[in-house]
């Protein structure tokens, strides 16, 4: 079986029903992880779209994603990241969705072009 951790953007992606690259999609048939810190930024913003937060919560969860926590190693990688990416614009989750990659050592899946040419040692996978 094969792993991936998801990005906010691709969680909110399937959410809405957007396309998705079906060379991406196929990676979605396998086990899905989310940190902490991309659950809570994937619910912040369905409620910034006028959504329930019960009916958003209820979404996230039919995914049946491993949602992992954030934990102070997760913090240290995403910190050391913060040269590489912010000139890309990549914000506190972006890093800290790439953290749970890194440490994982599987692909990290964004809908986010933004990081189309990161190098942080992880297998960056764009959704469009």
């Amino acid at each position: 079986m094969s792993f991936i951790v998801l990005d906010a953007s691709v969680l909110m992606a399937i959410i809405l029903q957007e396309p998705i690259d079906p060379k991406a999609a196929v990676l979605l048939e396998g086990e899905k992880l989310v940190s902490t810190v991309n659950y809570s930024e994937t619910l912040a913003k369905m409620c910034l779209r006028n959504m329930d937060f019960e009916f958003a919560s209820k979404k996230i969860s039919s995914l049946k994603l491993s949602i992992v926590t954030f934990t102070e190693h997760h913090a240290s990688l995403a910190a050391k990241m913060i040269t590489t990416t912010r000139a890309k614009g990549l914000s506190f989750a972006d890093r800290a969705c790439l953290a749970l990659a890194k440490e994982q050592q599987i692909p990290a899946l964004t809908a986010d072009m933004a990081w189309k040419d990161i190098d942080v040692g992880v297998d960056i996978v764009l959704v469009r």
